[in-house]
């Protein structure tokens, strides 16, 4: 169970240390919360989920993938 209280950008802080450094799934609390779009987009800023090996990592690692689409990469799978 997910966090109850709190604003949007708690919430993306609180997802965000949830889930990077894993290869969790989204979690039913965010879909469930009414303010879903806000933590999602609070959360964009914070981390987002390696195309090429599924981690979650932090948003200072993203790279544009070279291969294909706009999901972005990690360090690690850039090669860095």
């Amino acid at each position: 169970m997910g966090p109850t209280t709190g604003d949007a950008i708690a919430k993306a802080e609180q997802l965000s240390e949830y889930l990077t450094g894993t290869t969790n799934t989204m979690p039913d609390w965010v879909r469930d919360d009414p303010q879903e779009e806000a933590i999602l987009a609070e959360f964009d800023q914070l981390a987002f989920e390696c195309a090429a090996c599924g981690w979650w990592c932090e948003i200072g690692e993203a790279n544009e993938n070279p291969d294909a689409g706009e999901d972005d990469i990690c360090n690690d799978c850039m090669g860095g």
